[in-house]
Formats: structure tokens, sequence, C-alpha cells
């Protein structure tokens, strides 16, 4: 089983970087039982940038509320990919 934890396949490295570990990811793929993703975002990107096949992708949810983090003076935030608390 792989997890993946952050989003490094737009933005934060070079293009040439990036294609790289896409094409690690990808190599890699056939041979992991599941690819586990912390939420439907992650999920999302792992099935657009083909990382893995949909069939092997599995959403575990975080184990803790982070709702308390969103809320600052009383404004509501929201939690998507690539943004950083």
């Amino acid at each position: 089983m792989h997890t993946f934890h952050g989003h490094v396949f737009e933005g934060y490295f070079s293009r040439g970087l990036t294609r790289i570990f896409l094409a690690i990811e990808r190599f890699l793929a056939p041979y992991r039982l599941h690819h586990r993703c912390s939420g439907p975002q992650r999920k999302d990107l792992v099935e657009t940038y083909k990382v893995a096949p949909p069939d092997k992708v599995v959403t575990i949810p975080l184990g803790f509320d982070l709702d308390p983090f969103l809320r600052v003076n009383g404004q509501e935030g929201s939690l998507r990919a690539g943004v950083r608390l």
C-alpha cells in the first residue's frame, strides 16, 4: 500500500522533476495492492494524473477533525488540494 500525502505533481518542482516523480509513481503503481488517499481531493488528483488505476485507489479519511482549524475570526475556510494549514 502506498499513501499519497501531498500534491507534488503541480507547482512545487520544475516541470522536469515533476515528470520524473509522475513516471516513478506510474511505474510503481502495478506493484501496489492499494493507493491510499487521505480524502476525496487527493483521490481526484491521483486519478487526474493517472498515477494509479481507479480500482486500486482507496480513500481513508484523516483520523481527526480539522473543522476548528478552518474557522478563523468567525469565517469559514475550506480544505482544498494544495492548501497548507
